[in-house]
């Protein structure tokens, strides 16, 4: 189960990532809040995972 924790980890991170970068390189829109709470909840949901292993 901990190298699932790992693969989802880094997912959650390409997320931000690209997010993060795509604003400062190509001058992307800011996310609305809505995409925002969704990848605050896939952050949580992946930390909480790994702290319940």
């Amino acid at each position: 189960m901990k190298s699932h924790a790992a693969v989802e980890a880094t997912q959650a991170m390409e997320v931000i990532f690209s997010v993060l970068l795509s604003l400062l390189f190509l001058g992307h829109a800011l996310p609305t809040p809505a995409q925002l709470a969704g990848l605050c909840l896939m952050v949580f949901g992946i930390i909480m995972l790994s702290i319940r292993e």
